[in-house]
């Protein structure tokens, strides 16, 4: 039986298309992925989430219905270099060592012999992986291997950037670099989509989520939006002893509230690993 196609749009950032059902369900949704922006696809395995990453990808085609990306189809090659896309499971075979593994792609990407060794040289240095760059992947850690497949995505500057489950097995100094990396692509522009099963994730990077479930789009709304709750306002003060915020609270009291709780700022990780870890 043939699927009903799911319909994403994408006009700010050059995307338009169709794609069809593959393994989830997929019902019609539209999205529009401006550049610079990063949309978070949230949901359970199974959802549909790195269906239709790979679909956008140029990985896997559609059972029905059209994919564009950037005005043209992801299957083709000029298409497809502007793309740069990390799965969730490595492709890096064991025998292959990373230096190895990024210049191929970027010699694959039609990147000349001098650039792709600069490049590559940058990228593993800045990954911190200079000095495993020339062992094979069998002796990386997880988290060495997950930088090693991450920084491929950095290769050339990219017009869309898809990452499904990015962080997974990532050490936290290579959490940093990478977060680092994808600051400087969307302020160049860059469209990014990524697949996560953490909120975590998707309230320190992404401006608007959609929650995926059944290959359904339950919903779409900004990051700040979806993960607020109505009932609960946060009240954020700085220069304020304990015996002055018990004093508040015995005022919000008053006026038929609850201090629900009190303490120092939770910051955001990002913020903690830039001030502890050194890469």
């Amino acid at each position: 039986m043939r699927a009903r196609a799911l319909r994403r749009q994408f006009p700010a950032a050059g995307w338009r298309g169709l794609l069809g059902e593959k393994r989830g369900g997929i019902r019609a949704f539209d999205l529009e992925l401006c550049p610079g922006e990063c949309v978070v696809l949230l949901g359970s395995n199974g959802s549909g989430k790195t269906t239709a990453l790979r679909c956008l990808a140029g990985l896997e085609r559609p059972d029905a219905g059209t994919v564009e990306v950037l005005g043209g189809s992801p299957f083709e090659p000029a298409i497809r270099r502007a793309i740069g896309y990390v799965p969730e499971t490595s492709p890096l075979a064991p025998e292959r060592t990373g230096r190895a593994f990024l210049e191929e792609l970027a010699y694959l990407g039609g990147m000349e012999r001098r650039e792709r060794k600069r490049r590559c040289g940058e990228l593993l240095e800045r990954f911190g992986m200079s000095e495993h760059a020339d062992r094979s992947a069998r002796g990386y850690s997880k988290g060495q291997l997950r930088r090693v497949v991450l920084a491929q995505a950095f290769l050339r500057p990219q017009r869309v950037l898809l990452f499904d489950e990015p962080t997974s097995g990532l050490d936290a100094p290579g959490m940093l670099l990478w977060q680092e990396l994808l600051d400087e692509a969307r302020r160049g522009g860059a469209a990014i989509a990524l697949c996560s099963h953490w909120g975590s994730e998707a309230l320190e990077l992404g401006d608007r989520a959609l929650v995926l479930e059944n290959g359904a789009v339950l919903r779409e709304a900004p990051i700040a939006e979806l993960f607020a709750d109505p009932e609960v306002q946060e009240l954020v003060v700085r220069g304020m002893r304990p015996a002055d915020l018990l004093a508040l609270g015995e005022e919000i009291a008053r006026r038929g509230g609850e201090l629900l709780s009190s303490g120092p700022r939770r910051r955001p990780l990002r913020e903690v690993l830039r001030e502890i870890v050194r890469p």
